[in-house]
Formats: structure tokens, sequence, C-alpha cells
């Protein structure tokens, strides 16, 4: 990140629809992280993104060098980035965009387009402050409350901003209600720079009374968690290095909740969900703790020695290692996504590792119960049949690759037995 003290002002420019971009991913093989394997994508953004300039005759400008980023559902995440005017002329320098990726068979295969939230431009105060990090509050309580986007700044606040039309780029009020987003823009934020003093991520989690905002300071490096309604400090956590024969060396970047999932690796899992950390490019790494900030797990991402062991990510064309400056996590089908932040036009990529375990097909786990209402009825019996007289694949219960006889037999073993 930059640092820069402006409160120069700026603005989100709403795009109707998807700008028309495609890139595939580069395919890697696999790679086991805390005791699960994963299969693993990886996307250039810079390749894929183009973001306009002032001027609509100019060429658009590659997204470079992004910062943050935040599962959002529907194959969709948020990306911010604060250096884009290094690289060119007539363009704004801090971006948050919403990108579509491209799933077939069960993996992200690409990007195909973006939608921009916020661009930095002088109609708003406080926004030329680089949007480090990027979280979404998915509650109904709390600053920017139902699908807000809080983000990070490098002047050590968290600033909200409505993300759907109509008003979607309009910044929030903090204190909610109290109209400092058009009296006092650049003060109308949760303010944490008296425990943070450099300002790298922020992630919302919805656990307590009110929901979490944690943030990560590279510095100590720690994790302090806020509540999500009155922006008080409740506690803080160190990671990293900090904690003895731990990832040495690194700096703390990225932050991510993680709610439970069962496609999580098991020696993760926690009822009320997990933090995890990203380390940049010193000794590349992530850790994984509960939320009152004990750590359950860690994985260094170069084998062997520090700075010069070989990196587990695929890094081919990059003369950099790895840097991982951001994550997030989408629930339903266990995938992590790691941003590396690039240099230039260089190592701009998104590492999508998807569990080996899982599918993206609509049949039932557990063919007993067949028409997947959590009960083992008559009504599966019906189900089962509709799928198997007509030759659909989930009629397939003996996972034998055709749809036999043999599967009234595996069918009726499974919900005779009341289950799998």
């Amino acid at each position: 990140m930059r640092s820069s003290g402006s409160i120069v002002a700026s603005t989100l420019l709403a795009a109707a629809g998807f700008a028309a971009c495609a890139t595939p991913a580069l395919a890697q093989t696999t790679i086991t992280l805390f005791g699960q394997d994963y299969s693993v994508e990886r996307l250039n953004y810079s390749n894929a993104i183009r973001v306009p300039r002032n001027n609509p005759l100019q060429t658009p400008v590659p997204f470079n060098e992004s910062e943050g980023i935040q599962w959002v559902g529907d194959n969709k995440v948020l990306m911010s980035a604060d250096d884009i005017a290094d690289f060119a002329t007539n363009v704004a320098d801090n971006w948050v965009i919403e990108v579509q990726l491209t799933e077939v068979d069960c993996q992200i295969t690409g990007i195909a387009g973006f939608r921009t939230i916020l661009a930095q431009s002088p109609a708003v105060v406080g926004y030329d402050l680089n949007p480090t990090g990027i979280t979404v509050n998915t509650s109904s309580t709390g600053f920017a409350s139902g699908g807000g986007v809080v983000v990070a700044f490098g002047d050590g606040r968290l600033y909200g901003y409505a993300t759907q039309a109509p008003g979607a780029g309009t910044q929030l009020d903090f204190p909610i209600g109290s109209g400092c987003a058009t009296s006092t823009p650049a003060t109308c934020a949760i303010d944490v720079s008296l425990r943070n003093s450099n300002l790298e991520d922020v992630a919302f989690a919805p656990v307590g009374t009110n929901g979490a905002f944690f943030t990560i300071n590279q510095d100590q490096p720690t994790v302090e968690r806020w509540d999500a309604l009155t922006g008080e400090f409740v506690s803080e956590f160190f990671v990293g290095g900090a904690i003895p024969n731990v990832i040495p060396l690194s700096a703390a970047k990225g932050l991510a909740y993680l709610p439970d999932s069962p496609l999580l690796p098991a020696s993760l899992r926690r009822p009320e969900g997990i933090l995890m950390v990203a380390f940049d490019d010193n000794f590349p790494g992530l850790q994984a703790f509960d939320l009152g900030g004990n750590l359950i797990g860690e994985e260094a991402l170069l084998e062997g020695a520090v700075i010069t062991g070989a990196p587990r990510l695929d890094i081919a064309g990059c003369p950099g290692n790895i840097q991982i400056e951001s994550l997030t996590f989408d629930p339903a089908t266990g995938r992590i996504f790691l941003n590396n932040q690039g240099s230039g036009a260089l190592c701009n990529y998104l590492w999508v590792l998807t569990p080996t375990s899982y599918s993206c097909s609509t049949c039932p786990v557990c063919p007993a119960d067949f028409d997947q209402d959590g009960g083992v009825t008559g009504a599966d019996v019906e189900a089962f049949f509709l799928a198997f007289e007509s030759g659909d694949a989930c009629g397939d219960t003996d996972l034998d690759g055709g749809v036999t006889g043999a599967d009234v037999e595996a069918f009726f073993l499974a919900f005779e037995a009341g289950g799998c």
C-alpha cells in the first residue's frame, strides 16, 4: 500500500452492467492446506480487467496491484486497488470493482467482466485515501448493514458505501443516522488509528449482538476487534512473527472471516467461524485463528527455507515471490481465493483453491433422501423413480456411470437403512 494523508474528494462511478472482458485460468494441479486437498486455478486479473480513463476515447488501463478482495456470492468478488494512476495518465487511482467469475465443471475458469463500485473523483470528500482492504456487512445491524461495502483506508479509518442501485456508491453515515456523510464526509467513519497505525485489511463477522469488524495491523502485527454498531474497540491479539516460532519475518497483510462450512478443513471448523490471516513475500503463508485469537492452524506457502524456498503456488512468469495481499472464502463451495498484489503489469494473480471433495452436482449426496428435504420418506421413492425412469444422471445411485437396474438396488439399500 502507499501512504497518503490526503482527504481529496472522490466518488463512485456506477456502471449499469459488466464490462466485456474474459481471460482463461492457468491450470495448476493441487495443493494440500490444513490437511485438505484443493485443486488450484490461477487467474491473471490484470490481463482480464481494464478500467476506463476519464476520457472515454483513450485506451482503458489494466487493473494492477489489487489490494483487497471480498466474496459476495453468485461467483462474484469485490476487488480494490489504490495505485492505478501510477501506470497511466488521466485515470482514477483508487478503485473498488465487482468482478464476475466464470465456472465450468465445478472449477472457476476465468474472469468474465466487472462493474465499477467506487472510483476516485472530486465529488465525495474522504475517498482519496487508498483502499487497502474491503469487506461487506451482510447482517441487518451495524455500520453499512444490509450489504454495504466497508473500505479500510490508509488514514486508519473504515468508510462505508452503498453497493446497489439506486444510490450505489453513496457514502454511509457513521455514527449511523448522524448525517455526517453529507456534512463531514472526510471524518464520517470508524476511526481505528489509535489501535492500528498501519491498517491493511478489514473483515466483518456476524457475531455477538451487533456484529464485529476485525482489522489487521501489519506493524505490530495484531488483529483488532471493533463493535460494528458503536465502533468501539473490543479486543486484540497477536499474529505472525509476534507468536514465537511462527511465520517469522513477514508482514501481516490479508484478513478474512470464514464462516463454518462442511467444506472447511476439519481441523479449522468452529461453530462461530474463524479468521484467516495472509502474510507477504518474505515468508508467505496463512494462519487460522478462532475468534478468541487462539492459533488453530498455519501453512507456509514456501517449501523449506524462509525467502529462498520454492513457492507452493504457481508463479511462472513472475520474477518476484508470492505476495498474498488479501483473501476471501465462499462457504457454499469451500473455495479460498488468494489475491496476489503483483508489481506493475506482472504477477497480478488470483489463485482459486477449490476443495477436491466439492461437487457442483445437484444430485443428492445421500440417495435415501432423494428429494433432499432432510427426511427419508415415501416421497424419496417417488423422486428416485422419476429420475430413474427418465434416465436422469441423478438416478445413478451406485455411481458406476450409468443408470441401470443396479441403481434401484443401491437406492433401496440406503432407503431401508434410513440414510447413508
